[in-house]
């Protein structure tokens, strides 16, 4: 689990789909499979 200082609620729009693309760019360059991942607003679950 990932979460924004004091869990503010920031991954909400274009930064939603930004932190998206970043995770699955960082995970497939390291060679890993996201088997089930959540973005809310607060917290990201991979």
């Amino acid at each position: 689990m990932w979460a924004p200082k004091y869990r503010y609620k920031v991954l909400i729009g274009d930064v939603r789909l930004r932190v998206r693309e970043i995770l699955r760019q960082v995970c497939a360059g390291m060679g890993v499979t996201i088997i089930n991942g959540a973005l809310s607003k607060d917290h990201v679950h991979l």
